[in-house]
């Protein structure tokens, strides 16, 4: 189905072995005539196949576009093929406010207006998944469809060469694109519910910042480095910024019986301050509910990081289960499932912490700890949750877990007991 002709403003450009249009499209036009690959070709084939399959994500930036107010999306790459669309270069000449325009020589036919017949055949490049968004948003909020976009056009040739030439350009824009990384998100998302609440505690709670200063990591307890464990010659961190990041979203968020999607809204969109509020002060509750129970962790949290306290409970040995990210969050996703299950979280973490949390000792080793390579195991995390649960007389999650045959697995002894770790 054809749609009608239209003119928008564009910037023609030029790069490599590409002639490309910059322009800005109403949303309604880009629902209307930006089509999925598979609507495009009879044959969806791998020769033809220039997309990702559509995924669930599409449904989070739906949410995004509905309930966000400061939305905003970068560019997306649209294919263009068939059809005749028009190029009108249009000359820029002497203007009263700036006189004659210093324009350079390769620059002056870039500005025009491209005229498109209706008859062209469009399909996402990069963007796939904000152009499904943007359908199904429209169809909800229709005032959306006057809001404008910047798109870039690209021409698609249906032969061989052309289609090998598009999936080129494809696979370049998406291996090359850098997502953003966690430290980026806890350093200046404004949206993610769990970054928003680590900058709050790294500058608000004494526990983890004891004196706040200008320069948060000078006095900090918490590594503000780009890896997530810690090393045994950290000597002043209790914790790390992105294993704080990890371990306020496990607090938040239910393990069993939880709704499906939140995670995706805590983050996607800033929630409420009341559910802010809400968030940070069950994460304070969690850590002065380790201070509480956990002598050692009373002993470093709300110290001075110059006093290296931290040191005597992260040895090259192994230490302290709670002095590593990975020991802190299995141990947090245990306190998590027993919170669903109606137990405060204080009493939680009262109860965890009668359990064995010395990483050289059963059941720790060759779950969280490699004593050969002195150093942490990350990959276990839902083991080692059920090996808390079991010491403390809880049934695992999910029910049916076969607790002894993972642990085998993971000490890599078939006659491995869990005898004698229940304290």
């Amino acid at each position: 189905m054809s749609s009608k002709p239209v003119s928008l403003p564009a910037l023609r450009c030029y790069m490599g072995d590409w002639t490309y249009y910059v322009t800005a499209m109403p949303l309604t036009e880009i629902a209307n005539r930006v089509q999925r690959s598979r609507e495009i070709y009879q044959v969806a084939g791998l020769e033809d196949l220039v997309q990702r399959e559509l995924t669930g994500r599409v449904g989070s930036i739906v949410d995004y576009l509905l309930n966000q107010k400061e939305r905003f999306f970068n560019a997306i790459i649209v294919g263009v093929h068939e059809g005749e669309p028009e190029w009108y270069a249009i000359d820029v000449g002497e203007n009263t406010v700036i006189g004659v325009p210093q324009i350079e020589a390769t620059l002056s036919d870039a500005l025009g207006i491209i005229k498109l017949t209706g008859e062209e055949k469009m399909f996402a490049i990069d963007g796939q998944h904000r152009v499904e968004a943007i359908k199904q948003a429209i169809t909800r909020k229709p005032a959306l469809g006057s809001e404008h976009l910047a798109v870039i056009f690209i021409a698609h040739r249906t032969t061989l060469k052309g289609r090998r030439r598009t999936r080129r350009l494809f696979s370049t824009l998406n291996r090359e694109a850098k997502p953003v990384s966690k430290g980026e998100i806890v350093a200046l998302d404004e949206d993610d519910a769990f970054a928003i609440t680590v900058r709050r505690l790294v500058t608000e709670y004494d526990g983890l910042n004891p004196g706040f200063t200008a320069d948060i990591s000078a006095k900090s307890l918490v590594f503000f480095g780009r890896n997530s464990e810690l090393r045994a010659d950290n000597t002043t961190s209790i914790t790390s910024i992105l294993a704080l990041y990890d371990l306020v979203e496990i607090i938040a968020l239910r393990r069993i019986g939880g709704e499906r999607g939140l995670r995706n809204k805590l983050t996607k969109i800033r929630p409420p301050e009341q559910d802010l509020e809400g968030i940070y002060k069950n994460h304070i509750l969690f850590w002065e509910s380790l201070r509480r129970h956990v002598p050692e962790i009373n002993r470093v949290l709300g110290s001075n990081p110059e006093a290296k306290l931290a040191a005597e409970y992260r040895r090259p040995d192994g230490g302290h289960l709670l002095f590593r990210p990975a020991g802190q969050k299995a141990f947090a996703r245990a306190v998590r499932v027993l919170m669903d299950r109606g137990i405060t979280s204080d009493e939680s973490v009262r109860l965890l912490s009668q359990t064995v949390l010395q990483l050289d000792q059963r059941p720790w080793l060759g779950v969280l700890w490699d004593s050969v390579g002195g150093r942490m195991i990350v990959r276990n995390q839902q083991l080692a949750e059920n090996l808390f649960l079991y010491m403390t007389g809880n049934s695992l999650n999910p029910p049916g877990y076969n607790l002894l045959e993972k642990y085998r697995l993971a000490v890599g002894d078939e006659e491995a007991t869990l005898d004698g770790i229940r304290p």
